[in-house]
């Protein structure tokens, strides 16, 4: 989350997330198929590779991970994602991984310990760093309780024709407790989450 919303605040780039998000301007993805139409931004998916393995078939799941793997690259995506298990994803994701986050929750989970890995490989040698950061803020900028639903079949109308991809909502939520705000273009998302920072702006100390 905070490399989220670094990549936001400092790099203002555009956010897409298929969780929701508090305090960082976001596109929200719901459906697999939205991950086609879009570009240029920071993409954080929360349990992303276990939605397809549960979900796509062998075939469905190799263009998925195609799909992924050129539009990173062709289409100036940053993506992030997480993953109950490293040997869950698919090999050709771990070779252009670029680090590994391991993270260790302390008992009371209030604080986490993160071992950082280069590449999709944890291994000893690829050791880089650990560092360690108290999770109340974090825990605050998403909903830690989301179930993640997204669909996996392009939808069709009565005729079988398919329907167009549904450009996905921009939204903006200062906090869990706020009204969630929807935008019709990013500018008018992040122009409003910069005017909601500069009066907290004492807040970042406690994010940094």
């Amino acid at each position: 989350m905070n490399k989220t919303f670094k990549n936001w605040f400092f790099r203002r780039k555009q956010v897409f997330s298929n969780i929701p998000l508090y305090g960082i301007p976001y596109t929200f993805i719901t459906d697999i198929e939205q991950f086609d139409i879009i570009s240029e931004g920071f993409c954080l998916f929360d349990e992303l590779w276990s939605v397809c393995d549960s979900r796509m078939s062998l075939k469905k799941k190799n263009s998925f991970v195609s799909r992924v793997l050129g539009r990173s690259r062709k289409r100036h995506l940053n993506i992030s994602f997480t993953a109950q298990m490293v040997d869950q994803l698919d090999k050709r994701v771990r070779k252009i991984c670029d680090f590994t986050s391991y993270p260790i929750l302390s008992s009371d989970e209030s604080l986490c310990k993160v071992n950082v890995f280069r590449t999709g490989y944890p291994k000893d040698a690829n050791y880089i760093k650990t560092f360690w950061y108290k999770t109340a803020k974090v825990f605050n900028q998403y909903d830690t309780d989301y179930i993640v639903e997204m669909g996996e079949e392009p939808e069709k109308d009565e005729e079988g024709t398919l329907i167009p991809v549904k450009q996905p909502p921009i939204y903006f939520q200062e906090n869990k407790d706020a009204p969630r705000e929807e935008f019709p273009d990013w500018v008018s998302a992040d122009s409003r989450a910069e005017m909601w920072w500069n009066k907290h702006q004492s807040w970042l100390k406690e994010i940094f």
